[in-house]
């Protein structure tokens, strides 16, 4: 892709993805995505940069990933649910530490069924994100504070997983959408 995209840009992202996830300098974040791609360079690199917190980054998914989110005390990870399935079909009586929080997806869609089965396995909150790099990385994600147990969080993410909403300083419109499940388009 050859879109130019600011410093300014990059920092306004990750000036919001701060805001919607709460980070602080006491945050712990974890990515296994290759710092080329714009969730690991903007949410990753940017945000940490940003807020001095901590960022464990991975040259690869090692197979006691899950092992060393859990001695990091690692708060969230970014990941894909390609990697989620890894994870869950790999690890499933995993326990995680209480200060992990969540797992965000995205770069692709996430199913109904693996978000079932991650649930269900590892009753861990999944968050799922949408974005492009042309708009620099997250231009939306589902609502950090709301709870997996809830008849609000399965409305949300069933039969359909929802990428959430906004983020700060993000406008989104949804043009020629008429019907629920039509096709339609995406402006950001």
């Amino acid at each position: 892709k050859g879109v130019c995209l600011s410093w300014t840009e990059w920092e306004e992202n990750a000036k919001a993805l701060i805001q919607h996830h709460k980070l602080d300098e006491k945050t712990v974040l974890a990515t296994s995505l290759p710092t080329f791609h714009c969730n690991a360079h903007g949410l990753g690199m940017f945000t940490t940069y940003i807020t001095k917190c901590t960022l464990i980054l991975f040259d690869k998914l090692p197979s006691n990933f899950l092992e060393i989110l859990n001695y990091e005390n690692v708060d969230i990870a970014s990941v894909t649910p390609s990697i989620l399935y890894k994870l869950v079909k790999e690890n499933p009586d995993h326990q995680f530490n209480p200060s992990f929080k969540y797992f965000l997806t995205a770069a692709a869609p996430l199913s109904a069924g693996l978000l079932e089965e991650l649930l269900k396995k590892f009753g861990m909150k999944i968050i799922q994100g949408f974005g492009l790099s042309e708009s620099v990385n997250f231009s939306c994600t589902l609502p950090t504070d709301i709870e997996i147990n809830t008849d609000l969080y399965k409305k949300i993410m069933f039969p359909h997983p929802s990428v959430g909403v906004e983020i700060p300083r993000v406008k989104i419109e949804l043009k020629n959408v008429n019907k629920e499940n039509k096709t339609g388009e995406v402006i950001v």
